[in-house]
């Protein structure tokens, strides 16, 4: 891997690191501990989720799954969290998340058993 795949690797995984913290006031989101030594760490350490994040000019998503469920630890959801090359600049990125459908029905009826069929908050 050269060194600037590296750094927009490090880079993605820090604005995936602030958008989750965004979107999760007072969670411990931050980068695993493989950005300093190699290990077994999701690229992230959140509650709930264990993310994988892909940066590329085709991220190979199934491999990027692999990886995640081999570095899920408890009751974490493995995700992973892509981009492709080039949608930067002028053109907004466009950033996937992808997990297992029986993890997201597990996570739906989570959400359903808290929501059901109330307001949708935004």
């Amino acid at each position: 891997m050269t060194a600037l795949s590296r750094r927009k690797g490090r880079a993605f995984e820090q604005e995936a690191a602030r958008d989750f913290r965004a979107a999760m006031p007072g969670a411990d989101v931050f980068r695993g501990s493989q950005a300093w030594v190699k290990s077994k760490a999701a690229d992230l350490r959140m509650p709930w989720f264990a993310p994988e994040c892909k940066v590329g000019q085709r991220p190979n998503i199934y491999r990027a799954m692999a990886q995640a469920e081999g570095k899920v630890s408890g009751d974490r959801w493995p995700v992973v969290v892509s981009r492709k090359n080039g949608t930067c600049g002028s053109n907004p990125p466009v950033d996937l998340v992808t997990m297992r459908k029986a993890d997201f029905l597990q996570m739906v009826r989570q959400w359903w058993g808290c929501f059901g069929e109330g307001e949708w908050v935004e």
